[in-house]
C-alpha cells in the first residue's frame, strides 16, 4: 500500500494517478472492491485530477478503511487532526507526506478555489454580508496556518518522504524518479511522454492561484481586521 497524506486541494489526487498510471497499471480496485480502468488524463476544469478514480479518506471515521488495502492500493488521507497522522503512520506501508510549512498562502487560495463544495466559499459568502468580500479573502489567507499546518511529523523517525507545494505544482517532472525511487517502482518508459504532456498542461492550469484569489488588495483598518479574524477563528474552532 501507498499513502499520500496531505490537505484536500494539495493536489495529491494527480500524484497518486501519475503513480498508478506510470508504474503501468490499466486497471485499479479501489478500497469498495469496484474495479475502474486507468485513464490516459484525469484533467478536469479548473486544474484538479478529479478525472482518476480515487481512493481517498477524508474523514477520521473511515481511516479503518485502510485496513482493507491491498499492496496495490494507493490512498489519498486527508488527516483532520494530529491523531490521526499519528495512525496512519502506523502502518507498515510507503507514506509521501505534504509539507504544509512552505507556500500555505498558495495552497490556501487553491483550497479554496478547486475543492467541490468547499466550506471556505460559503464562509465568505455567509460572512460578506458584514464585511466586504475581498478583504474576508484577505484575511483568510492571512490566516491560512489555520487550515494549512495542522499536522507535523518526524521525518526522521518515520518510513516516509516529504513533498511540499512547489514539488507538485512546478516541478513534478523532476521530482517524479525521486519518488519512485523512494517506491522501489519502475516507471513504464512507453508512458513517460504522454504523462509529461499531462504534466505540462496541469502545470499550466495551477499557476498564480493565489492572484486569482484574491484578485486585487484593499486596505483595511486594524479594527475590522480583528474582528474578522475573530469571526474566522471561531468558524474554524466550530
Amino acid at each position: 500500500m501507498i499513502l499520500t497524506i496531505g490537505p484536500g486541494g494539495s493536489g495529491l489526487t494527480f500524484l497518486n494517478w501519475s503513480i498508478i498510471y506510470l508504474r503501468g497499471d490499466n486497471f485499479y480496485t479501489t478500497l469498495d472492491s469496484k474495479t475502474h480502468q486507468v485513464t490516459n488524463n484525469p484533467l478536469r476544469s479548473i486544474g484538479t485530477a478529479h478525472g482518476h478514480q480515487k481512493d481517498h479518506i477524508a474523514v477520521t471515521s473511515e481511516l479503518l478503511k485502510l485496513k482493507q488495502a491491498s499492496s496495490q492500493s494507493v490512498v489519498y488521507v486527508v488527516p483532520t487532526k494530529q491523531s490521526d497522522i499519528n495512525y496512519i503512520l502506523s502502518f507498515a506501508s510507503k507514506k509521501i507526506v505534504f509539507n504544509t510549512s512552505t507556500d500555505s498562502d498558495m495552497l490556501m487560495a487553491r483550497m479554496c478555489s478547486v475543492i467541490p463544495n468547499n466550506p471556505y466559499t460559503k464562509f465568505i459568502d455567509n460572512l460578506s454580508t458584514k464585511y466586504n468580500k475581498q478583504i474576508i479573502k484577505q484575511m483568510l489567507i492571512e490566516s491560512n496556518k489555520f487550515f494549512t499546518n495542522y499536522y507535523t511529523i518526524e521525518v526522521k523517525s518515520q518510513d516516509c518522504i516529504v513533498i511540499d507545494y512547489a514539488d507538485i505544482f512546478k516541478n513534478l517532472d523532476q521530482q517524479i524518479y525521486k519518488i519512485f525511487k523512494y517506491l522501489e517502482l519502475e516507471i513504464l518508459p512507453d508512458r513517460m511522454e504522454a504523462w509529461s504532456l499531462v504534466y505540462q498542461e496541469y502545470r499550466s492550469m495551477n499557476q498564480d492561484w493565489l492572484s486569482k484569489f484574491l484578485n486585487k488588495f484593499v486596505e483595511v483598518d486594524n479594527a475590522t481586521k480583528t474582528k474578522i479574524l475573530k469571526e474566522i477563528i471561531q468558524w474554524k474552532n466550530g
